[in-house]
């Protein structure tokens, strides 16, 4: 009798996203292995929320990119650094949010 040990292994996820990374190793996923289609008891079948994503809204995902200047990034490091919030980039996240929502 042979026992062969298994040593897990991280999925190769980068820290940028990789949208080709994630539809390879979703249909590997399905293809491979058997997975949950029913949700665990006490989860919502649906979130009904303006803020809820949908798969639809992932068809075009440039749509949904917010680009940083410069000077976003730097009040943000800014911001961790001395944990408190900056008033101009908050200006502009509460925009982006209201346009989501």
């Amino acid at each position: 009798m042979t026992l062969e040990a298994q040593i897990p292994v991280q999925p190769d996820i980068g820290y940028w996203p990789d949208y080709q990374k994630y539809r390879d190793r979703e249909q590997r996923r399905h293809h491979e292995e058997e997975l949950d289609t029913v949700l665990r008891p006490g989860l919502p079948s649906k979130i009904d929320s303006l803020a809820a994503w949908e798969s639809s809204l992932g068809e075009e995902p440039e749509k949904w990119l917010f680009h940083l200047s410069l000077e976003d990034i730097r009040e943000i490091d800014e911001a961790v650094a001395g944990f408190q919030g900056q008033p101009a980039l908050h200006g502009k996240l509460r925009e982006v949010a209201n346009t989501l929502l």
